[in-house]
């Protein structure tokens, strides 16, 4: 079993769902929505990604939980969704952006190096999708690798594109 480094942090967390894993693993998954994260938390993600996330961070952290997925011992994958105003957007986005007013953005989903390649990033999309399936979401992506990623997953990418950036949305649907 490898076990990450990255801990959860000490601040309020819900637990969201445990997964009864399909993957053979020694542990069960874990699903928390994290109330309270200060920018130490982000140290693991990539340089340019908190370089862009932190400056911004403390305007948006109160509408933007962080959800984690892992072990209880030690965090495997995250992302933000940012429930009311998105974080600074590119030209491109920006463009797109009022067509997806009443959606959230899925943004900074990143999976520890050592958990890649184990479907962590594809459970933590599926319990999103269903709790924030009345609201929509919306991406963008800027590696163009992560298509099928996302179009297996039920995200349309626009129409258009731009040098390596695309959109992905998924509409509101109900059961």
């Amino acid at each position: 079993m490898i076990d990450s480094p990255l801990k959860h942090p000490k601040s309020k967390a819900i637990s969201l769902v445990s997964l009864p894993t399909r993957l053979h693993l020694e542990f069960e998954l874990h699903m928390m929505k994290l109330e309270s994260v200060d920018d130490s938390f982000f140290s693991f993600l990539p340089e340019d990604w908190r370089s862009e996330l932190l400056p911004q961070w403390d305007h948006l952290k109160s509408t933007s939980p962080v959800f984690t997925l892992g072990s209880k011992e030690s965090i495997h994958c995250m992302g933000i969704i940012f429930e009311h105003e998105p974080p600074r957007l590119s030209r491109y986005e920006q463009k797109h952006a009022s067509q997806y007013r009443d959606y959230v953005y899925l943004g900074y989903l990143y999976t520890i190096p050592e958990y890649r390649q184990q479907s962590r990033a594809r459970y933590w999309v599926q319990i999103i999708k269903e709790l924030y399936k009345s609201r929509g979401i919306w991406l963008a992506i800027e590696d163009l690798g992560l298509q099928i990623f996302y179009e297996k997953l039920g995200f349309v990418a626009t129409e258009a594109s731009y040098q390596d950036e695309r959109i992905y949305y998924l509409p509101p649907y109900s059961l």
